[in-house]
């Protein structure tokens, strides 16, 4: 039939526009991602289905299917082009593979089409998208299907989304599967501390006080440098000074 029989893994290194039949896993429901997309994975390896203007047929998590369809290689990575719904055979059911855990700062063009499972803070948010941060890394998350109803991500709001990485002419993104794979935790609250205590600033000091205060400690210094000499008879002129002193105290 003019296809040639290819592992999930060599299918990456077929040619554009090679037309060869494969065989994985469903890891996405057929109308999460749209219409006429789906991604299958077999191991560490997975790969996207577009199914070129018609619908899916009937598929569930954990099916293993023969797929039949043509290689399509640019900027934005590998898929696998199907003609028509006879072309995806269900060969049997099975159990849905679990998403792998990563680091935003791990992802790259080696996890496309991945099913991954990651946890950043939000830093930007939009209608259609927000952006997952970790450290001195970012990741922007795609919310695809806008058929259905996503949770609004909040700035500084933590979050853990399970999704596809899919790739684009700036880089990887990820597709979050469905709005049940998203998890937001409120944001931490801002507690004040002793950095958010205002210094005195002296220069506002009131005049009066600043001067009550030289005219004691100078009285005191008099006080005690007069009494001093006084004991010692070296200036009698002092002693009475200090007497004066005494007394006004």
């Amino acid at each position: 039939d003019g296809y040639e029989n290819l592992t999930l893994g060599e299918v990456r290194g077929a040619d554009h526009g090679s037309h060869i039949r494969t065989t994985g896993v469903v890891t996405a429901a057929p109308g999460l991602l749209g219409k006429n997309i789906t991604f299958i994975a077999e191991g560490e390896t997975a790969l996207q289905l577009s199914l070129s203007g018609q619908a899916l047929p009937t598929l569930k998590l954990g099916d293993q299917v023969s797929v039949a369809g043509t290689v399509s290689k640019s900027s934005t990575g590998t898929k696998l082009l199907v003609r028509n719904p006879k072309f995806i055979i269900i060969l049997s059911a099975g159990i849905p593979p679990l998403p792998i855990t990563v680091t935003i700062g791990d992802v790259d063009e080696t996890y496309e089409a991945r099913l991954i499972n990651l946890t950043g803070k939000v830093s930007k948010s939009a209608t259609a998208s927000f952006v997952l941060a970790e450290g001195d890394s970012s990741l922007r998350v795609i919310l695809k299907n806008r058929e259905q109803t996503w949770p609004k991500a909040g700035v500084a709001q933590t979050a853990t989304v399970v999704g596809f990485v899919t790739l684009t002419s700036a880089g990887p993104v990820l597709w979050a599967r469905s709005p049940t794979d998203i998890t937001l935790n409120a944001a931490a609250p801002i507690v004040a501390g002793a950095s958010d205590e205002k210094p005195v600033d002296l220069s506002q000091t009131q005049p009066s006080q600043a001067y009550a205060g030289y005219l004691v400690l100078g009285a005191l210094v008099l006080f005690l440098v007069g009494t001093y000499m006084w004991e010692k008879k070296k200036l009698p002129w002092l002693a009475a000074t200090v007497e004066k002193i005494r007394h006004r105290l």
